[in-house]
């Protein structure tokens, strides 16, 4: 599953209920910062749903590519979502680089993205 920005909590969920059909994940600028039950007057405080349930239910056999802009405020969250994941022992690679939250960032990290979810294996 892919997808950026909420596209990237979306592909994330999907693959955290269906992990017999997506077994990786490239969330570019994932929106771990949301939950259902946040205060939208003040979105910076988040609630980071996703996480929590992670931590909670315990490891999936899903492995994770997290690409995030270093100016983003999600950053942040992405970074305690690769702690999370990776102190279950989950396959987790964060990437951030100087960018925002916007299509040039999520382009320059597309060819990372493609090799992480489509590994060349020797015939």
């Amino acid at each position: 599953a892919w997808g950026a920005s909420l596209g990237g909590l979306c592909s994330a969920h999907l693959a955290w209920a269906y992990p017999d059909r997506f077994q990786q994940v490239v969330s570019q600028s994932g929106a771990f910062l949301f939950s259902p039950d946040m205060d939208f007057t003040f979105p910076f405080a988040g609630g980071e749903s996703f996480r929590r349930m992670v931590a909670r239910d315990g490891p999936r056999p899903v492995a994770w590519h997290l690409d995030c802009g270093a100016l983003e405020w999600l950053v942040q969250s992405n970074e305690r979502l690769a702690e999370t994941l990776d102190g279950q022992g989950a396959t987790v690679s964060l990437r951030t680089r100087s960018a925002g939250h916007n299509w040039i960032n999520w382009r320059n990290g597309l060819a990372e993205g493609l090799r992480f979810a489509l590994p060349v294996t020797a015939p």
